[in-house]
Formats: structure tokens, sequence, C-alpha cells
């Protein structure tokens, strides 16, 4: 039990770690939480976004169970881009809406990319990228 609790705050501590981003905007809270389709692998994420205390946290629905090592997010109009990485081997499971990030500075008509890596179902599973683009409503 205590093994579970300490992945569990590591976990926690990893998802709300914050980071500073060097652009001026948008901005990014920090962590990965956890798409719209495309990449190789056998998976697809649906994109989703919802309100934040400071900002717009931006969701990831993978298709089948993953393993996330990275995610690229940009706004190429903007020269915004931010990695995540995630080196805990966290199986994500299908569609289950994963928390990529908080991000101020969001407005109605930018287009994001979301660049995901990782392993479809385990961390030695089959290697996927795909690659989602999302315009805010």
């Amino acid at each position: 039990m205590k093994t579970l609790g300490s992945v569990f705050i590591i976990i926690c501590l990893f998802l709300f770690n914050s980071c500073k981003s060097n652009s001026s905007s948008p901005t990014d809270s920090g962590g990965l939480g956890g798409v719209g389709g495309g990449g190789t692998g056998g998976v697809t994420f649906t994109i989703t976004q919802g309100t934040g205390n400071t900002g717009i946290i931006f969701y990831a629905t993978p298709s089948t169970a993953v393993v996330i090592t990275n995610v690229n997010v940009s706004v190429p109009a903007a020269s915004f881009t931010k990695d995540y990485t995630d080196a805990t081997g966290t199986i994500y499971p299908a569609n289950q809406a994963i928390e990529i990030n908080e991000f101020t500075g969001v407005a109605s008509g930018q287009k994001w990319v979301f660049v995901f890596t990782g392993h479809l179902g385990t961390a030695t599973g089959t290697a996927f990228s795909a690659t989602s683009n999302y315009t805010v409503p």
C-alpha cells in the first residue's frame, strides 16, 4: 500500500509541476495531465477543453490504452511550443480524458498542434506518434 501511495504522490507531483514558457503568448501553467486524430501506431486522440483557474485546460482522450512518453504542444502562429515528458510509465486507459495542461492567452480561432509519442498498452508496446490539430472554438 505504501508503494501505491508513493507512486500516486509522484504522479501527482509530476502532473502539477509548474514550468514557465519563454513565449509571450499563450503561456502554460506546467504539467502533463494528458487530442483530434492522426499519426501512426494505431491510436488517435480527441481534444477537448475546459475552464481552468486562470485559463483553458486541454484534455486528450486516447482511442486505445497508451503509455505517453512525450507531448509537444504548439501554436505555430504565436511561435509557442512546449514539451511535456512523462517517464512514469503510466498506462492511460482508452476513452478516458487525460489533462494535458492549463494555458493562459488562449483565444478563439487559435490553431493548436499536439504531437504525442509513446507506446500502445504498455511501456514496451508498439511505438506510436500521433499528431492532433485543434482549433479553439
